[in-house]
């Protein structure tokens, strides 16, 4: 079996450099090879750890089910609050922009390779950042919204401790950022991008039980490309559960 496995990772791994971007792509394809390749590279990561922690275990010995470190499927949602980090560079030429915090939702799938590894596919809904365009001279407001979707997969390392019951962990991931901006006058009206994505950030998860989990988390989401200046804080409190 461990063969298996392992003839499985590898293949994953050679899928992920192969679905890498190269310069030569256009934005949308660059955007989703790269969700491809960091998703095959974030699997592999978790295949290999889970190799390896299994090498150390007897043959007979059975996984503990009780255990808050041990291996298995997850699934979490929470709700986020978010801020834009970047106000000032998204100022359009006539005006000042004021844009403020949004509500959102958070929701994620993924699989506990080890004690300190966690591998998962996040997807992050912010409703929408309402702004408003101060005119330089003589003119009325106007209105500039940001409506922000957010898919990307991580890789997760944990710190177990007291008992294992609080899991204080760091992320990092990649994906893409899809984006509706809308200003009710002016130039550029109506606009949707899509492009390249990071996230990184860090939180804690407590366990209720060995399955009920409540996380506290804040991530940092950085887009690329035509959407460089929509990075956003988003800071999200959650259940957890562990199959």
């Amino acid at each position: 079996m461990n063969r298996v496995i392992r003839s499985v990772s590898q293949a994953i791994l050679v899928l992920a450099l192969l679905s890498l971007p190269s310069t030569a792509r256009s934005d949308g394809t660059l955007a989703i090879s790269s969700l491809v390749g960091l998703s095959g590279f974030a699997t592999a990561a978790c295949w290999t750890a889970t190799l390896a922690e299994q090498r150390g275990e007897s043959r007979d010995e059975e996984p503990d089910e009780d255990s808050f470190t041990r291996r298995g499927i997850l699934v979490a949602a929470s709700l986020a609050y978010a801020h834009a980090t970047s106000e000032s560079d998204l100022e359009p030429d006539d005006g000042n922009l004021s844009l403020k915090n949004s509500f959102g939702l958070k929701a994620r799938a993924g699989y506990r390779c080890h004690r300190y590894l966690s591998a998962d596919f996040q997807a992050e809904w912010i409703e929408e950042f309402d702004g408003t365009v101060f005119p330089k001279g003589a003119g009325a407001r106007s209105r500039f919204d940001v409506r922000s979707l957010v898919f990307t997969s991580n890789l997760r390392a944990y710190l177990p401790l007291l008992g294992d019951r609080m899991q204080p962990f760091a992320l990092v991931g990649a994906g893409v950022a899809d984006m509706k901006t809308k200003r009710s006058v002016g130039p550029g009206r109506k606009n949707r991008e899509t492009e390249f994505a990071v996230r990184v950030g860090g939180g804690v998860d407590f366990y209720i039980t060995p399955n009920v989990v409540v996380t506290l988390d804040t991530d940092w989401v950085r887009p690329f490309g035509s959407l460089d200046d929509y990075d956003y804080v988003s800071g999200s409190v959650g259940a957890q559960y562990r199959f």
